[in-house]
Protein backbone atom coordinates (compact mmCIF):
# COMPACT_ATOMS: atom_id res chain seq x y z
CA UNK A 1 0.00 0.00 0.00
CA UNK A 2 1.05 3.39 -0.65
CA UNK A 3 2.38 5.62 2.40
CA UNK A 4 0.42 8.07 3.61
CA UNK A 5 3.11 10.53 3.46
CA UNK A 6 3.28 12.46 0.41
CA UNK A 7 6.88 13.14 -0.86
CA UNK A 8 8.66 16.49 -0.17
CA UNK A 9 8.39 18.52 -3.22
CA UNK A 10 11.62 19.18 -5.04
CA UNK A 11 13.44 22.28 -4.28
CA UNK A 12 14.45 24.46 -7.30
CA UNK A 13 18.45 25.69 -6.65
CA UNK A 14 19.37 28.57 -8.84
CA UNK A 15 22.28 27.85 -11.03
CA UNK A 16 25.50 29.12 -9.09
CA UNK A 17 28.22 31.16 -11.62
CA UNK A 18 31.30 29.82 -11.08
CA UNK A 19 33.67 31.94 -9.78
CA UNK A 20 35.86 32.67 -12.24
CA UNK A 21 32.65 34.20 -14.44
CA UNK A 22 32.01 36.93 -11.16
CA UNK A 23 35.17 37.93 -11.00
CA UNK A 24 35.25 38.57 -14.64
CA UNK A 25 32.22 41.00 -14.08
CA UNK A 26 33.83 42.58 -11.37
CA UNK A 27 36.92 43.32 -13.34
CA UNK A 28 34.90 44.72 -16.43
CA UNK A 29 32.97 47.11 -14.23
CA UNK A 30 35.45 48.43 -12.45
CA UNK A 31 37.29 49.02 -16.06
CA UNK A 32 34.20 50.80 -17.02
CA UNK A 33 34.78 53.18 -14.21
CA UNK A 34 38.20 53.69 -15.18
CA UNK A 35 37.81 54.84 -18.20
CA UNK A 36 35.07 56.86 -17.31
CA UNK A 37 36.78 58.36 -14.96
CA UNK A 38 39.80 58.50 -17.28
CA UNK A 39 37.52 60.37 -20.06
CA UNK A 40 36.47 62.54 -17.52
CA UNK A 41 39.62 63.76 -16.12
CA UNK A 42 40.91 64.04 -20.05
CA UNK A 43 38.00 66.54 -21.46
CA UNK A 44 38.47 68.03 -17.90
CA UNK A 45 42.01 68.93 -18.54
CA UNK A 46 41.10 69.40 -22.73
CA UNK A 47 38.64 72.46 -20.71
CA UNK A 48 41.02 73.48 -18.70
CA UNK A 49 44.36 74.15 -21.30
CA UNK A 50 41.39 75.71 -23.66
CA UNK A 51 40.59 77.94 -20.56
CA UNK A 52 44.42 79.01 -20.40
CA UNK A 53 44.95 79.23 -23.59
CA UNK A 54 42.05 81.77 -24.21
CA UNK A 55 43.51 83.51 -21.39
CA UNK A 56 46.68 84.02 -23.01
CA UNK A 57 45.67 85.24 -26.26
CA UNK A 58 43.54 87.83 -24.15
CA UNK A 59 46.50 89.01 -22.38
CA UNK A 60 48.35 89.48 -25.74
CA UNK A 61 45.85 91.08 -27.66
CA UNK A 62 45.74 94.47 -25.82
CA UNK A 63 42.76 97.29 -27.48
CA UNK A 64 43.51 99.36 -30.24
CA UNK A 65 42.26 102.21 -27.91
CA UNK A 66 45.64 101.65 -25.96
CA UNK A 67 48.39 100.63 -28.49
CA UNK A 68 50.34 104.20 -28.65
CA UNK A 69 51.04 105.39 -32.16
CA UNK A 70 55.06 105.57 -33.39
CA UNK A 71 55.25 109.69 -33.46
CA UNK A 72 58.37 110.40 -35.97
CA UNK A 73 61.22 112.19 -34.45
CA UNK A 74 63.20 114.45 -36.33
CA UNK A 75 66.49 114.58 -36.40
CA UNK A 76 68.47 117.18 -33.96
CA UNK A 77 70.19 119.83 -36.10
CA UNK A 78 74.43 119.79 -35.28
CA UNK A 79 75.44 122.57 -33.08
CA UNK A 80 77.37 125.00 -34.99
CA UNK A 81 80.50 125.01 -35.10
CA UNK A 82 82.43 127.71 -32.69
CA UNK A 83 83.58 130.99 -35.06
CA UNK A 84 87.00 130.64 -35.03
CA UNK A 85 88.51 133.86 -33.18
CA UNK A 86 90.77 136.08 -35.60
CA UNK A 87 93.90 136.57 -34.43
CA UNK A 88 95.33 138.86 -32.67
CA UNK A 89 97.74 141.63 -33.90
CA UNK A 90 100.63 141.91 -32.61
CA UNK A 91 101.40 145.67 -31.49
CA UNK A 92 103.58 147.95 -34.30
CA UNK A 93 106.67 148.67 -34.11
CA UNK A 94 107.92 152.28 -32.34
CA UNK A 95 107.67 154.68 -34.56
CA UNK A 96 105.17 153.17 -36.93
CA UNK A 97 101.14 154.20 -36.23
CA UNK A 98 98.07 152.29 -37.98
CA UNK A 99 97.63 155.30 -40.41
CA UNK A 100 101.38 154.63 -41.86
CA UNK A 101 100.16 150.82 -42.52
CA UNK A 102 96.88 152.39 -44.64
CA UNK A 103 98.66 154.58 -46.55
CA UNK A 104 102.49 153.84 -46.15
CA UNK A 105 103.18 155.91 -49.71
CA UNK A 106 102.08 159.45 -47.92
CA UNK A 107 104.66 162.06 -49.31
CA UNK A 108 105.03 163.03 -45.90
CA UNK A 109 106.97 159.87 -45.19
CA UNK A 110 109.45 160.99 -48.08
CA UNK A 111 112.63 161.28 -45.86
CA UNK A 112 115.08 160.68 -49.04
CA UNK A 113 116.39 162.93 -51.90
CA UNK A 114 116.56 160.53 -54.07
CA UNK A 115 113.34 158.75 -53.60
CA UNK A 116 111.52 162.18 -54.11
CA UNK A 117 113.29 163.05 -57.26
CA UNK A 118 111.71 159.34 -58.68
CA UNK A 119 108.83 160.28 -57.39
CA UNK A 120 108.09 163.94 -58.82
CA UNK A 121 109.46 162.26 -62.19
CA UNK A 122 106.40 159.73 -61.98
CA UNK A 123 104.09 162.10 -61.04
CA UNK A 124 104.93 164.54 -64.51
CA UNK A 125 104.38 161.24 -66.75
CA UNK A 126 101.19 160.69 -64.97
CA UNK A 127 100.19 164.11 -65.55
CA UNK A 128 100.87 164.05 -69.00
CA UNK A 129 98.91 160.84 -69.79
CA UNK A 130 95.51 161.48 -67.30
CA UNK A 131 96.28 165.51 -65.46
CA UNK A 132 94.39 165.10 -62.24
CA UNK A 133 94.20 167.77 -59.05
CA UNK A 134 95.14 164.61 -56.80
CA UNK A 135 98.22 163.83 -59.10
CA UNK A 136 99.36 168.03 -59.51
CA UNK A 137 98.94 168.12 -55.75
CA UNK A 138 101.53 165.08 -54.71
CA UNK A 139 103.74 166.47 -57.24
CA UNK A 140 103.56 170.16 -55.43
CA UNK A 141 103.63 168.71 -52.13
CA UNK A 142 106.85 166.18 -53.12
CA UNK A 143 108.96 169.35 -54.97
CA UNK A 144 107.81 171.45 -51.93
CA UNK A 145 109.88 168.92 -49.58
CA UNK A 146 112.58 168.10 -51.57
CA UNK A 147 113.02 172.33 -52.39
CA UNK A 148 113.18 172.47 -48.19
CA UNK A 149 115.78 169.43 -47.69
CA UNK A 150 118.06 171.06 -50.00
CA UNK A 151 118.07 174.50 -48.21
CA UNK A 152 118.26 172.66 -44.82
CA UNK A 153 121.86 171.18 -46.50
CA UNK A 154 122.83 174.45 -48.13
CA UNK A 155 122.05 176.38 -44.88
CA UNK A 156 124.08 173.91 -42.74
CA UNK A 157 121.02 173.34 -40.91
CA UNK A 158 121.21 169.63 -41.48
CA UNK A 159 124.78 168.42 -42.21
CA UNK A 160 125.34 165.27 -44.68
CA UNK A 161 126.13 162.78 -41.58
CA UNK A 162 122.65 164.07 -40.26
CA UNK A 163 121.34 163.55 -43.67
CA UNK A 164 122.55 159.84 -43.91
CA UNK A 165 121.43 159.49 -40.11
CA UNK A 166 118.05 159.93 -41.34
CA UNK A 167 118.14 157.50 -44.83
CA UNK A 168 119.53 154.75 -42.09
CA UNK A 169 116.45 155.24 -39.46
CA UNK A 170 114.22 155.89 -42.52
CA UNK A 171 114.90 152.77 -43.97
CA UNK A 172 114.98 150.49 -40.92
CA UNK A 173 111.53 152.03 -40.34
CA UNK A 174 110.34 151.52 -43.88
CA UNK A 175 111.26 148.07 -43.63
CA UNK A 176 109.50 147.55 -40.70
CA UNK A 177 106.55 149.22 -42.23
CA UNK A 178 106.50 147.14 -44.80
CA UNK A 179 106.31 143.59 -42.98
CA UNK A 180 102.83 145.18 -41.50
CA UNK A 181 101.79 145.90 -44.85
CA UNK A 182 101.80 142.51 -46.00
CA UNK A 183 100.94 141.24 -43.06
CA UNK A 184 97.56 143.46 -42.04
CA UNK A 185 96.55 144.35 -45.30
CA UNK A 186 97.47 141.04 -47.69
CA UNK A 187 96.41 141.24 -51.15
CA UNK A 188 94.68 144.37 -50.62
CA UNK A 189 97.95 146.04 -49.62
CA UNK A 190 99.89 144.30 -52.06
CA UNK A 191 100.24 147.44 -54.57
CA UNK A 192 101.21 150.19 -52.12
CA UNK A 193 103.77 147.04 -50.47
CA UNK A 194 105.23 146.88 -53.96
CA UNK A 195 105.61 150.61 -54.13
CA UNK A 196 107.47 150.91 -50.34
CA UNK A 197 109.61 147.95 -51.95
CA UNK A 198 110.72 150.07 -54.70
CA UNK A 199 111.40 152.87 -52.53
CA UNK A 200 113.59 151.12 -49.80
CA UNK A 201 115.15 150.15 -52.77
CA UNK A 202 116.20 153.54 -54.00
CA UNK A 203 117.33 154.93 -49.89
CA UNK A 204 119.84 152.01 -49.94
CA UNK A 205 121.30 152.81 -53.10
CA UNK A 206 121.77 156.54 -52.14
CA UNK A 207 122.82 155.80 -48.87
CA UNK A 208 125.54 152.93 -50.42
CA UNK A 209 126.83 155.73 -53.01
CA UNK A 210 126.92 158.85 -50.43
CA UNK A 211 128.98 156.20 -47.91
CA UNK A 212 131.26 155.74 -51.01
CA UNK A 213 131.96 158.96 -51.68
CA UNK A 214 132.59 160.43 -47.66
CA UNK A 215 134.84 157.33 -47.74
CA UNK A 216 136.75 158.39 -51.08
CA UNK A 217 137.26 162.32 -49.95
CA UNK A 218 139.02 160.62 -46.80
Amino acid sequence: FPSNDAPPPPTTTAPQRPANAAIEVGARDLRGVEEKGGAADENASMAAAAAAKSNDSQTDVQPTSQVATAVPVKPSKPAPKPKKQPKKQRPLPPGIKMSDVTNPNDITRFKSFDALEAEIKALTAKLGRAPTAQLKSRKDLAEHIRDVMIAAVQQEQMSMEDYLDLLRITIDTDTKLAKEVSARRGDEGKLDYQQLIARIKIMKAELSNAEASLAGQD
